[in-house]
Order: structure tokens, then C-alpha cells, then sequence
């Protein structure tokens, strides 16, 4: 009776044994996949860059330019006038990587300006043209509008 009870104890370390020789390549391959997801979620966590250049137009009783580089200045414009002042921008992508642009206009000069295009796909090394227009409605009341063109790359 003696060695059944020995053969007992004995198949219970073997069961303990089989089950910790599972448990560790178990464990270990858990470790690799979570840690792969935590790898592909760094990389994929690509920061914003953004690019911002301030936007102004004045709506008064004449027309007149500002040819200033230091802001994209739409002059002044008479209320009502029919055609549209437009500046350029050109983007550039000097990475080695394709990059997201998307572009928009933030604050009061938003309502009377209008971008020729405002989301694409920038490939490496190339550049390309934005056209923004201002166009003076009938409606719009006399002053100075301001605001920024926003660039954001990704």
C-alpha cells in the first residue's frame, strides 16, 4: 500500500512538472504578441507637424495692395467687387515619405476665402500649389478680417 501512495505523489509532480513545461512557452508567447502590439502602436503614432501663416483682408470704399511678404495680405477691396484676389502657396515635402497634408482657415477672413485644394497626399521630395482666394461679397460689412492658414502634415 505503501507504493501506491508513492505512485501517487510521484504522477502529481510529473502532472506539475508537464503543466509548468507548458505554462512557460505560454507565457513567453503572450509577452511577444503583446509586445508587438505595443511596438506597431508606437510607430503608427506619427506626431502632427504644424505649419500656420496669418491672413488678412480689408473691405473699404477703394482698392488697394500690400505686397508685404510677412503675412498673406489680400490688400483692400471694395464691397461687392466681383472678382476674386488670389495669392499662392507652395507646400513642400522634403522627407523621404509620402506625408498627409490637410489645410484649412481658421477665424473671422474664413467666410470670404477659398483654397483650391485642401486635403492630398504629398509624395517624397515634390512640392505643390495651393491657390486661396478671397472674394468680397455684397453683403460683408466694412473692416479687416483676419485669420491664419493652418498646414497640417502627417
Amino acid at each position: 500500500m505503501l507504493m501506491v501512495s508513492h505512485n501517487k505523489t510521484e504522477n502529481k509532480t510529473q502532472k506539475t512538472k508537464n503543466d509548468t513545461v507548458l505554462l512557460v512557452p505560454l507565457v513567453i508567447c503572450v509577452g511577444v504578441v503583446v509586445l508587438s502590439i505595443f511596438v506597431l502602436l508606437i510607430l503608427n503614432m506619427q506626431k502632427y507637424e504644424v505649419q500656420e501663416l496669418k491672413m488678412d483682408i480689408t473691405i473699404g470704399n477703394y482698392t488697394g495692395l500690400n505686397l508685404d511678404p510677412d503675412v498673406i495680405h489680400f490688400g483692400t477691396s471694395k464691397k461687392g467687387e466681383e472678382r476674386a484676389i488670389t495669392r499662392e502657396v507652395i507646400v513642400i515635402n522634403n522627407s523621404t515619405y509620402n506625408k498627409k497634408v490637410a489645410i484649412e482657415v481658421v477665424g473671422n477672413i474664413s467666410k470670404l476665402v477659398f483654397l483650391s485644394d485642401n486635403y492630398f497626399i504629398l509624395p517624397p521630395d515634390s512640392n505643390r500649389s495651393v491657390l486661396i482666394s478671397a472674394k468680397v461679397r455684397r453683403e460683408a460689412e466694412y473692416g479687416t478680417y483676419t485669420g491664419i492658414l493652418r498646414a497640417l502634415f502627417k
